[in-house]
Order: C-alpha cells, then sequence, then structure tokens
C-alpha cells in the first residue's frame, strides 16, 4: 500500500485544490446539508451564488418571517433573506459589506432589528468567521470542516440512508434557496413537538429568555468603555449604504405581546423605549412591536406565530405590505407606524396605552409571565 501513499496524496490534493478554487455548489441532497448545518457558511455561498438585487437582514426573526419570493412576487426583483440565528448588528453588517463586494449590482436592503441584538454584554456567536466573507469562494476552513468533519461524515451517510429509504430529511431543509425558512417542513416539526411535549412554545421559549443572563438580565444598551457600541455599528450601517447607493429600509419585528411583556418584567421596559429613541435619532424606522392587532394574536394559535419571539411569514406578508405601500387593505390599520424624531414621543405614549388595555384584559396571562420571571 505504501506505493500508492504518494498517489492517494496528490489525488486530495488536487482535488481540495480544486474544489476550493470553485465556488462550491449547493448540491441538493448531499452537501446541502452539510452546509445546512452551519448556516452562517451556507448563507454566505448562497449570496455569493444568488447574486440578490435586494436583501433582507437581521436575526433569526428575519430568516423566519420574511418571505424573498413574496417581496418578489409584489416587487419584482431577486431577493434573498439573510437573516442569522443570533446574529447582531455587526454580524450582519459584515454580511451586507459581503453582498455588496460579490454582488455590484445590490440595490435595496432591509433590515430587522431586535433590542436583544443591541446588548453590549450580549454574547458573540461562534458561527460566525469573517474568513468566509473575504471572497466569493469557499475558504479553506470552511471546505475542511465541510469535507472531512465527523458531522460531514455522519450526514453523509443519513443522506444516502434517506435516499435509499425515499425518506425527507425535515430537519436538515429548514431553509429554501432564498434563504428563508421552510414552514411546510419546520410546521411539520413544530407540530409533532406539540403533540410528544404537550408544551406551548409562547411561554416556554419565552421563560429561555428570561432565565438567560446574556439576554435581559445582563443588559447594557450602551458600554462607553467601548471604542465603538452597538448603536455606532449601526450608524456605520446607515452610512455605508448612503455612500454606496443602497436603498435602506429599518424596521423593529412584530414579535407576540409576550416578548414585551418579557421585556416589561424583567424592568427593562424603560430601556427598551429609549433604545427606540436612539435608533431614530438615526434614521426613520417602521414599528410593528407593541401590542396591536396582530401581536396580541391568541397564545393558542400558531397560524402567525412559532412562539412569542419569531412570526410566520404570513405576519411578514403584512409587515412588507405596509412598508412597501401595497394592499394596504389586507393590513390592520394598528399595524404598523412609521417612527421619526418628531413623532417618537407620541407613539411611544400609544404604545403604553394600548399596553395597560392589553395587561387589564389580560391578567392571568401577565400572572403567568411575571411567575416565569420570579427568581
Amino acid at each position: 500500500m505504501k506505493r500508492y501513499g504518494k498517489w492517494y496524496r496528490a489525488c486530495l490534493i488536487a482535488a481540495m485544490t480544486s474544489m476550493a478554487s470553485y465556488k462550491a455548489p449547493i448540491i441538493r441532497g448531499f452537501n446541502q446539508i452539510k452546509l445546512y448545518s452551519n448556516e452562517y457558511m451556507w448563507k454566505a455561498r448562497q449570496i455569493a451564488k444568488v447574486k440578490p438585487s435586494v436583501l433582507f437582514l437581521g436575526s433569526s426573526r428575519t430568516e423566519r418571517g420574511i418571505d424573498p419570493n413574496y417581496y418578489s412576487l409584489i416587487s419584482g426583483g431577486a431577493a434573498f433573506n439573510a437573516g442569522l440565528v443570533a446574529s447582531d448588528i455587526e454580524v450582519q453588517m459584515n454580511y451586507l459589506k459581503y453582498a455588496k463586494m460579490v454582488d455590484p449590482n445590490l440595490e435595496k436592503v432591509f433590515i430587522g432589528l431586535d433590542f436583544e441584538a443591541f446588548n453590549e454584554y450580549g454574547f458573540p456567536v461562534n458561527l460566525y468567521s469573517e474568513k468566509r466573507l473575504r471572497s466569493a469562494t469557499m475558504s479553506s476552513d470552511d471546505l475542511i470542516v465541510t469535507l472531512f468533519s465527523l458531522k460531514s461524515l455522519k450526514d453523509s451517510f443519513r443522506v444516502i440512508k434517506a435516499s435509499s429509504l425515499e425518506q425527507e430529511l425535515l430537519d436538515d431543509f429548514l431553509l429554501l434557496e432564498d434563504g428563508s425558512m421552510d414552514e411546510r417542513r419546520a410546521y411539520k416539526l413544530s407540530e409533532q413537538s406539540l403533540q410528544e411535549g404537550g408544551k406551548n412554545p409562547y411561554f416556554d421559549h419565552l421563560r429561555d429568555y428570561l432565565e438567560d443572563i446574556n439576554i435581559y438580565k445582563n443588559y447594557s444598551l450602551k458600554n462607553y468603555s467601548m471604542s465603538q457600541n452597538k448603536l455606532g455599528r449601526l450608524r456605520m450601517l446607515i452610512d455605508y449604504c448612503r455612500n454606496n447607493g443602497l436603498e435602506l429600509t429599518v424596521f423593529i419585528h412584530p414579535s407576540h405581546a409576550l416578548q414585551w411583556e418579557g421585556i416589561k418584567v424583567t424592568g427593562r421596559w424603560e430601556e427598551f423605549e429609549a433604545w427606540k429613541k436612539e435608533v431614530v435619532k438615526t434614521t426613520q424606522v417602521w414599528d410593528f412591536s407593541g401590542y396591536n392587532s396582530v401581536t396580541t394574536a391568541p397564545t393558542d394559535n400558531f397560524e402567525h406565530y412559532w412562539d412569542q419571539s419569531h412570526y410566520r411569514k404570513q405576519v411578514g406578508n403584512l409587515v412588507l405590505n405596509r412598508m412597501l405601500g401595497v394592499y394596504e387593505d389586507s393590513v390592520p390599520k394598528d399595524f404598523g407606524y412609521l417612527m421619526t424624531q418628531e413623532n417618537i414621543e407620541q407613539h411611544l405614549l400609544r404604545i403604553r396605552k394600548e399596553k395597560k388595555a392589553w395587561e387589564e384584559n389580560n391578567p392571568e396571562i401577565v400572572n403567568r409571565i411575571e411567575r416565569l420571571a420570579a427568581p
């Protein structure tokens, strides 16, 4: 066997060199399963492949709730959902720069903001890598992980097994080619989880938010010991769009009312309002948060929400309709307000009134959330 050693090594090196210079095609049913295990890597590759003219940025709320296909139907243009789980404004800005680098024809950017993502004490996401955003081709680190990791080997065997049995790998194909969540497959998993566990994702997921020290318990909007805080990075993103001729639309996600109650019971409501005031100093913002007819949907109904944090695409379609000014008759009148420096105080006062009315009408839910937050 030794006489074949050099030949094996030469073939391996040639194969790796060839793949490293290639733009890593996404083969559904084979290497796609490996890339989906790291959406940060997959979305970078997909942006380089699709070269969208419209980009949606944000966290998993963007990923789950905003439908690029619907946007294309009502507005035209190739759109891609670059929402990334647990990402903050710095990560989102770097993906924006990457998209512009691989596609100079990028025209429009929509970014959904999360109060949690502006926590200066929030933990970094270990899936993020600056190296993979340096070129349109797959980085050597990503290539090695994709080809030779133990998980990749296991995934390959699972693909072969599933193909032979004509099974669907639901847990691996939750993202569509446009970067958004595949709701049909995700709903099957969600429905199965509900039937097996009998838990309510609205309250169970909220409890995770309330218990995590890196979300609300240890929160700071501004950490002046840092040379550039996350609000500053938002300003840099806005300036980048302006300087590069990109049309930018900023919005706050329509999470469920339970999410906003969670902010209140952890003592962060004033800081939540302060965050909105800071953001609107930089740019006008579409605000879909609060206690409106959409965000106060029943907590036993999953047609509009996955849990208290994540909304479904039919809600995201209403968000797009409002921001784009189309099909306005389909959008509830109390859903979505354009915040400016001139109307911010009036807007916040309206939300406080709606909040008080909802709490008075839902004392059992309020008490349940307070119990979740109790030490």
